[in-house]
């Protein structure tokens, strides 16, 4: 267990106590109401309102320690593992590359865009076609969804945790630079853009603090891509990425050290 993981463990451990002792004191303040008003003959409108909130809040924690906290403290996060990390992420390093680092992290939104030169659009795919048109591929989210960020020697990856839903879309002859059109040589989904990235196509990083550890990232592509990253500085008390902590700051290092906002 690393330290991130011990630290992430001692947080919920607290946030279990607190939210428990929460709900105890408001059980405890309603007792307390029901007992100096028993013996009164008439009850205020105003007092059983009261009563009511207080009941309310009580439960709110007690299901917040023990539906939110508690499962987390005693359960396997089967997405944060880092063999779960490397599988996904293999499928997605060029040839010669070797993965270096690779964390678990949230998108909150993103736009990636591809060029393919010579190439038709259909439903859910791009064909390649000598007399086709240069294509532009947008695909968009704005809903938060779970990635693994990894790095080799030179380029950024990014893989889905699970399956998620984009926007997509397809635009006729993009006024793009020459340099940003690919050449697309088979049958390609939609879905499976958005993976790799050169490091040297990287144009800013905008890096911030964030809550309990994270760091916010904004990184932003030379052809108008972009992800707004959160990186937690751990993978969950009962992760199972023992490396999380050290990779985390190998990426941000390797980011930072281009052109940082």
């Amino acid at each position: 267990m690393d330290h991130g993981q011990k630290t992430a463990k001692k947080r919920a451990m607290v946030l279990f106590v607190s939210y428990l002792c929460i709900a105890l004191v408001c059980f405890g303040i309603f007792a307390y109401l029901v007992i100096v008003k028993r013996a009164e003959k008439a009850v205020s409108d105003r007092l059983v309102t009261v009563s009511q909130i207080i009941v309310f809040v009580g439960i709110f924690f007690l299901v917040l320690a023990f539906v939110h906290i508690l499962p987390s403290l005693i359960s396997h996060n089967k997405i944060c593992s880092e063999a779960n990390m490397r599988q996904t992420l293999g499928k997605y390093i060029p040839r010669g590359e070797t993965l270096l680092a690779g964390i678990y992290a949230t998108v909150q939104e993103s736009s990636v865009t591809a060029v393919f030169g010579k190439c038709r659009c259909m439903e859910g795919r791009l064909v390649p076609d000598e007399d086709g048109d240069t294509l532009a591929l947008i695909k968009k989210k704005e809903l938060e969804y779970e990635i693994y960020l990894g790095m080799t020697q030179s380029y950024l990856l990014i893989g889905e945790c699970g399956k998620n839903r984009h926007a997509y879309q397809c635009v006729d002859n993009p006024d793009v630079r020459e340099e940003d059109v690919q050449e697309l040589t088979s049958e390609l989904l939609w879905e499976d853009i958005g993976t790799s990235f050169p490091l040297e196509d990287v144009q800013s990083c905008e890096i911030k603090k964030g809550r309990m550890g994270a760091i916010l990232c904004t990184l932003t592509m030379k052809n108008g891509t972009y992800f707004k990253l959160t990186l937690p500085d751990n993978a969950g008390p009962n992760g199972d990425m023992p490396h999380h902590t050290r990779y985390r700051e190998m990426i941000l290092a390797r980011l930072g050290g281009m052109h940082v906002v």
